[in-house]
């Protein structure tokens, strides 16, 4: 799709330029995507005859992820702070849609988890790795260990449900 976007100016209130920033202000709140990125896709759109795709499907057709959680036992996911934009096309989203789709429980795991109700649609279950209270300052530095106490939770948690601890790490791709 080209997009030429050349307006005069709007006597009185807009510059030429300034109208054109507009209409295109207005396009990206349009075209998924083509605000992602600082407005990139929407010039790729219109100045290089580029295509919209997926950036979740392009990687997880590249890494055949379908394939991968219809294999496993628990697809785990997760990235920095789950909360409504997470699910709006991000790769946590995009993951739990392809487990779902076979069946499979999903754990999503983030620094941080809003109240958002219709993560409990998407995920099993939800583990902000920070502590409340924690300041980000403090949480960073210490993301790794953060994240394998919160795992060693999510392990208690499945094994808890009946499967079994082997079940848990024989999918993982290392």
């Amino acid at each position: 799709m080209r997009i030429l976007i050349s307006p005069d100016k709007f006597k009185g209130s807009l510059t030429a330029l300034a109208a054109a920033q507009a209409i295109a202000r207005g396009l990206l709140r349009v075209v998924p995507g083509a605000g992602a990125a600082g407005g990139l896709g929407f010039g790729l759109l219109s100045f290089c005859g580029a295509e919209m795709r997926s950036g979740f499907e392009t990687i997880a057709a590249i890494l055949h992820l379908e394939e991968q959680a219809a294999g496993s036992d628990l697809v785990i996911t997760g990235e920095g702070r789950l909360d409504a934009q997470t699910l709006e096309g991000k790769g946590p989203a995009g993951v739990a849609a392809l487990a779902r789709k076979h069946g499979k429980p999903v754990f999503a795991f983030a620094g941080r988890v809003t109240r958002e109700p219709k993560l409990a649609e998407v995920f099993d279950q939800t583990f902000a790795i920070t502590p409340a209270g924690m300041p980000l300052e403090k949480a960073v530095p210490n993301a790794s260990s953060l994240l394998e106490k919160s795992a060693a939770r999510a392990a208690r948690q499945f094994i808890v449900g009946g499967i079994g601890p082997l079940a848990l790490f024989t999918s993982l791709p290392f």
